[in-house]
C-alpha cells in the first residue's frame, strides 16, 4: 500500500496569525516546513514570518497557489 503524498499548505498572508499558525503546527508535527509557503507582498511581514518559523515567503502569490494542496487566508479584513 502507497502513502499518499503529504500536503502541501500555503498561507495568503505571512503575518502575525500565519507565522502563530505555522509554528504551532510545525511544534505538533502535523507539517514539516518543507511543505509549506506563504505569500505577502510586505517585505517586512515576509521577513518575520521566515524569521518566526524557517519557512520561506514569497512575495507572489500565485507560486504559493500553485505549490499549495490547502489555501489558508491570513489576511486582515
Amino acid at each position: 500500500m502507497t502513502r499518499p503524498e503529504p500536503t502541501h499548505v500555503g498561507f495568503l498572508g505571512a503575518g502575525k496569525m500565519a507565522a502563530a499558525l505555522a509554528r504551532g503546527w510545525l511544534t505538533a508535527g502535523l507539517v514539516t516546513a518543507a511543505r509549506v509557503g506563504a505569500g505577502d507582498p510586505v517585505p517586512e511581514a515576509r521577513a518575520a514570518f521566515q524569521q518566526a518559523t524557517g519557512i520561506p515567503a514569497l512575495a507572489e502569490n500565485r507560486a504559493v497557489v500553485e505549490q499549495s494542496d490547502v489555501l489558508i487566508l491570513a489576511v486582515k479584513p
